[in-house]
């Protein structure tokens, strides 16, 4: 399946992968290289994970980025991955999705 970020999630990325690289300079490219591996398998089998939540009539699902525990919201329509948010969950609190 095709897979797009919506805006939130693109500055939720950039976001992320700047501050990563900036705190964790022994592992600088360990989150998006995860990102970038989580990004395929979400493409090819999108469909395995439980869903997480139902908002305005769209199924959201989450995937674990395990190495780096952050969290990846989104939801499949006609065939294309619809990524929506990335998520530190150690937060307290989940994302406006």
């Amino acid at each position: 399946m095709k897979v797009v970020l919506t805006p939130e999630a693109e500055h939720d990325l950039a976001e992320i992968d700047a501050w990563w690289r900036e705190n964790r300079r022994d592992a600088p490219d360990k989150f998006a290289d995860e990102f970038i591996i989580v990004r395929r398998e979400i493409a090819q089998k999108a469909l395995i994970k439980k869903v997480y939540c139902v908002r305005r009539g769209m199924v959201i699902r989450r995937w674990l980025m395990g190495a780096t525990v952050k969290h990846v919201y989104f939801a499949v329509e006609d065939e294309v991955v619809y990524i929506l948010r990335i998520w530190d969950p150690r937060r307290g609190v989940g994302p406006k999705l």
